[in-house]
């Protein structure tokens, strides 16, 4: 037997309102950090700046897939 699905708590609600404007904003940072990688200068610049962005856009794609992981189980769990 199917067991019965749980509903969302009050908290969780508002996570999954919240969670598509997360996204959102990550996946902007992130285009807007590839878009400055991508330009022939970027690499002209410090090794610390370099290794900085590279650090910041790791965390951030981390962040990202965290989120959308999280999205789809209370989307799941929603029903």
């Amino acid at each position: 037997a199917k067991p019965e699905a749980r509903r969302l708590s009050f908290k969780e609600k508002q996570e999954l309102t919240q969670l598509p404007a997360t996204i959102e904003n990550l996946e902007s940072q992130i285009a807007t950090l590839h878009e400055v990688m991508a330009a022939p200068e970027y690499y002209q610049q410090s090794g610390e700046v370099l290794a900085a962005d590279k650090s910041r856009l790791t965390e951030w794609e981390e962040e990202l897939s965290a989120a959308v992981q999280r999205w789809c189980e209370l989307e799941e769990l929603a029903g």
